[in-house]
């Protein structure tokens, strides 16, 4: 149970921050860049996801973690929706799907190769 605590505070912070009205990357910054913010964010919620399931199989992580990033990321959009100055933005959604299958992955694959080095 106390391995779901780093998930849930993390799922908050990303929550508080889709609270913030009008938040923008800035206009110095590249387009895109957003998406790339999302994907770093998931990914962190990803690898979470991955300590608090113990997923160490590649194929499942990739999955579960899509499935969790594809509604943890829709909840997260719809929400916004009712930020005032924030938007319905299906990329977004999208990125964050990529970003917790790449969290949940590097989980795994980190995890794997700490258990085969531990053996040896």
């Amino acid at each position: 149970m106390i391995r779901w605590l780093p998930f849930v505070v993390w799922l908050l912070i990303l929550f508080g921050i889709s609270s913030i009205p009008d938040l923008s990357v800035g206009p110095d910054r590249a387009p895109g860049f957003d998406k790339l913010l999302h994907v770093g964010a998931y990914s962190v919620l990803g690898a979470l996801f991955g300590f608090a399931t113990r997923t160490s199989r590649s194929t499942r992580a990739l999955w579960t973690g899509a499935l969790v990033g594809l509604g943890v990321g829709t909840l997260d959009e719809l929400y916004q929706s009712t930020v005032p100055g924030r938007e319905v933005d299906a990329f977004d959604a999208l990125a964050d799907v990529i970003g917790v299958m790449l969290g949940a992955w590097v989980w795994s694959a980190w995890t794997q190769h700490r258990r085969r080095t531990m053996l040896s």
